[in-house]
């Protein structure tokens, strides 16, 4: 109950009557959900999850914690300098969360990364008129190709495994950052890419040394034993971040 009632509130009644949609049939939901404008949901699938998660339960809003006063300096420090703000969404899913990004973050750039073409196609609709980029490719430690794995968990659960002749591209976070011109610089990194993060951060993370603040979802859950959370945990520790616990994320925020 205390769930419909914070989405009622946070999202509008529109986003709450989806469900309807869902009840006569219809696989789409358009609606407006307040302070974004019109959005769209599928209604057989995670996306409302993916907003509530967003929206309701403010996972990635910096500002419920002290240091996201940090991360605003940082911000701040960018825009006088002339530089662009650049935020790498890594695993965009129906575009929630770089919808979040750009608006807490207004002058910055979001790459939307995003390797299912189902969902990269609501994630441009979902960011249509917003300084967001949407690029249909995986993310990496370095070039390739992946296939997407659907273990029939939802949209927000595709998987990707590198593949010599796959069926999608991969990229890397300084490739995205240098797409985004001169002037462009790294500020904040959201890794939500479904137990991938094992290959991200297996080499080439001089990335990491520019991020004020990374975002990441593990995935141990998901593939026990595999230890997709191994590399990343290394690599963070190494680094002068702050660990804070947000839903499903953890928060390494770096002091500035």
């Amino acid at each position: 109950m205390a769930l419909r009632v914070a989405e009622w509130q946070e999202l509008g009644p529109g986003f709450f009557a989806r469900r309807w949609s869902g009840i006569r049939g219809r696989e789409r939901h358009r609606c407006t959900v307040r302070g974004l404008g019109e959005v769209t949901v599928r209604t057989a699938s995670s996306d409302a999850a993916v907003f509530r998660q967003v929206f309701c339960e403010r996972q990635y809003d910096l500002d419920l914690h002290s240091q996201g006063a940090w991360v605003a300096r940082r911000y701040g420090e960018l825009l006088d300098a002339g530089r662009t703000p650049i935020i790498v969404d890594l695993g965009a899913n129906n575009g929630a969360s770089a919808l979040w990004f750009a608006t807490c973050y207004a002058e910055a750039t979001v790459v939307a990364v995003e390797p299912d073409p189902e969902s990269a196609a609501i994630c441009r609709e979902n960011t249509a008129g917003r300084s967001v980029l949407v690029v249909e490719a995986a993310i990496g430690s370095e070039p390739g190709s992946v296939d997407l794995v659907d273990e029939g968990n939802g949209s927000w659960a595709v998987q990707t495994r590198r593949a010599v002749d796959g069926g999608v591209a991969v990229v890397t976070v300084p490739e995205l950052v240098a797409r985004c011109g001169e002037g462009a610089e790294l500020f904040i990194v959201k890794v939500d890419i479904e137990g991938f993060e094992s290959d991200l951060f297996a080499a080439n993370l001089e990335w990491l040394d520019q991020a004020a603040a990374v975002m990441i979802e593990p995935h141990d859950w998901l593939l026990p034993g595999s230890g997709t959370s191994t590399d990343f945990q290394k690599a963070m520790a190494e680094r002068g971040f702050d660990l804070l616990i947000s839903g499903e994320n953890l928060l390494y925020v770096r002091r500035v």
